[in-house]
């Protein structure tokens, strides 16, 4: 009789329980997750998506896209490392693997910077700790470090002490604690940037054609990047 449930129960977690096991595990494996700071650096992929779903957790909206055979689920966390902490505390068990992928326009530190093209991330750091994360990077663009402020910068003076301080060539107000939330979850994290302004005092005077800018540049040069849909491609299979 033992003999007999026993056997019964192992064609059970064969035929059905094992198999629903590995279907789901390997349909959550392929979940890509695109995290933005504004809806505005959404816009631009969810307009040019093939289909468009959309569902809430709590008050924060998921826009489920897809490119060709590629989706991506695209996440707002909201400006600055508190609304990034945030959000992200709230999506911990949305967010429970796949891939994280974040992007965005960044300000050049660098006075030696030109504005108006892509960088993958492969450093970065914060103005609120000493900790230092590295992630994943592919060679689909040039690589750079990203400090993430608790400050908006758009100043000159304070642009250039970031710089000196820091010797980071970019600054954001979010990359650095979406890295940390990968890498507390264990899940590979890339991140790509817009170098869109020079941090200083001409960022909002020329706001509009940043946004422009940036667009055009979602659709030329980021979307039609071969090596980089190659390359996510491989990692979500």
């Amino acid at each position: 009789m033992i003999y007999y449930h026993r056997h019964i129960i192992s064609i059970v977690l064969n035929s059905y329980i094992i198999p629903k096991f590995v279907f789901w595990y390997n349909l959550t494996m392929k979940n890509l997750f695109l995290i933005t700071a504004t809806a505005t650096e959404a816009k631009p992929f969810i307009d040019l998506a093939d289909s468009v779903t959309q569902k809430f957790i709590g008050k924060i909206k998921i826009s489920t896209c897809s490119f060709n055979n590629l989706s991506f689920s695209f996440i707002k966390t909201g400006i600055g490392i508190k609304n990034t902490i945030n959000s992200l505390t709230k999506l911990h068990n949305f967010i429970s693997s796949g891939i994280i992928v974040n992007i965005g326009m960044a300000g050049a530190l660098n006075p030696n910077y030109q504005t108006g093209f892509w960088l993958a991330v492969n450093k970065l750091s914060s103005t609120e700790t000493d900790e230092t994360i590295t992630c994943e990077h592919c060679d689909c663009f040039p690589t750079a470090s990203i400090l993430t402020s608790k400050n908006e910068i758009i100043e000159k003076i304070s642009r250039d002490n970031l710089f000196k301080k820091f010797n980071a060539p970019l600054v954001d107000m979010e990359a650095f604690y979406i890295a940390r939330f990968a890498k507390r979850k264990k899940m590979p994290c890339f991140i790509f940037k817009f170098v869109s302004d020079f941090a200083d005092e001409t960022t909002y005077q020329n706001f509009n054609k940043i946004i422009a800018k940036y667009n055009s540049s979602v659709k030329n040069n980021f979307l039609e990047n071969e090596k980089l849909k190659q390359y996510l491609s491989s990692l979500s299979n």
